[in-house]
C-alpha cells in the first residue's frame, strides 16, 4: 500500500518513516525520532513505540497504556513548533472518545550508548483547542472539517 507519511513530511511512508519503524535505518536526528514515533501511533506499531523510548519501564503496564491510546485514537496532523539539538515541541492533533483533542509537547530524546537517539520525557503543555466547522479541516485533506474529520465526533 502507498500512502503519504503521517507526520506529514509530503513523502511517501516508505521514504520516510517507515524505514525508522521497520529499524531499516536510524533517525538522524530527534525531529526525525519524534515524527517517526508519531507515525508509529498513527499506525499502531507498538513494537516501536516501546523500544525507541529510553525509560526504565513496567513494560507490561506501558504497553497496555500505549496500545490502548494508539489504538483508540485517531491521528489527523502533526505540527512541528521547534526543532532543536535533542528537543522537538511539537502539537498532535487526533480524535479519541469523539472528542478533538491536541497534544502540546516538548519531548526530550537523548543517545544511548550504541549512539542511538530515544524518547526520554516530554513535558506537556495545557493548550485549548477550538477548530471552526467551516475551517479546512486539521488532516488535510483539503475537506471542511464539518465534512471530515468532524464526522468522527459526532
Amino acid at each position: 500500500m502507498i500512502f503519504l507519511c503521517p507526520c506529514k513530511s509530503s513523502l511517501l511512508f516508505s521514504e520516510c518513516c517507515k524505514p525508522i519503524i521497520d529499524n531499516e535505518k536510524l533517525p538522524s536526528c530527534a525531529e526525525e525520532l519524534m515524527r517517526s514515533r508519531y507515525s508509529a501511533y498513527a499506525t499502531k506499531n507498538i513494537e516501536y513505540l516501546i523500544n525507541s523510548w529510553c525509560k526504565s519501564m513496567n513494560v507490561i503496564e506501558e504497553r497496555i497504556s500505549i496500545e490502548g491510546f494508539a489504538r483508540a485514537a485517531y491521528f489527523q496532523h502533526l505540527e512541528i513548533i521547534n526543532a532543536k539539538e535533542n528537543v522537538v515541541e511539537f502539537k498532535a492533533y487526533y480524535i479519541v472518545d469523539k472528542r478533538q483533542e491536541v497534544l502540546h509537547e516538548k519531548s526530550n530524546f537523548i543517545y544511548k550508548s550504541d549512539g542511538s537517539l530515544c524518547y526520554k520525557d516530554g513535558e506537556i503543555y495545557r493548550t485549548n483547542f477550538t477548530y471552526g466547522r467551516n475551517s479546512s479541516c486539521i488532516c488535510g485533506s483539503s475537506k471542511k472539517y464539518k465534512q471530515c474529520c468532524e464526522k468522527r465526533i459526532l
